[in-house]
């Protein structure tokens, strides 16, 4: 039986772009987030926002790499495994 799930890594910049932040959710069906994409992401603010709002930010990508491979390895099996979103380009949507 599918699972359909998969552990995603945002990456974004904090507001001055000189550093990138990487945040980690474990999801199903993590295409949502490119529906109805705000014009100026590529992405829907409100999905990115919901799903990444009580993820830790990291801001050493080996760190938040082994820490999306260890979520993984406590979920036990992830169909998609780990996808790397990178969006390095952009800050984080802000919430208001």
């Amino acid at each position: 039986m599918s699972k359909d799930n998969t552990i995603l890594l945002f990456i974004t910049r904090t507001d001055d772009f000189k550093i990138k932040e990487y945040r980690i959710a474990h999801t199903i069906a993590a295409g949502y987030i490119f529906e109805e994409p705000d014009e100026e992401d590529g992405f829907n603010n409100k999905h990115v926002i919901e799903l990444f709002k009580d993820s830790k930010i990291f801001t050493d990508a080996y760190e938040a790499i082994g820490a999306a491979c260890l979520l993984e390895e406590q979920i036990g099996y992830v169909e998609y495994g780990v996808r790397v979103y990178n969006f390095c380009h952009l800050w984080f949507p802000k919430t208001s």
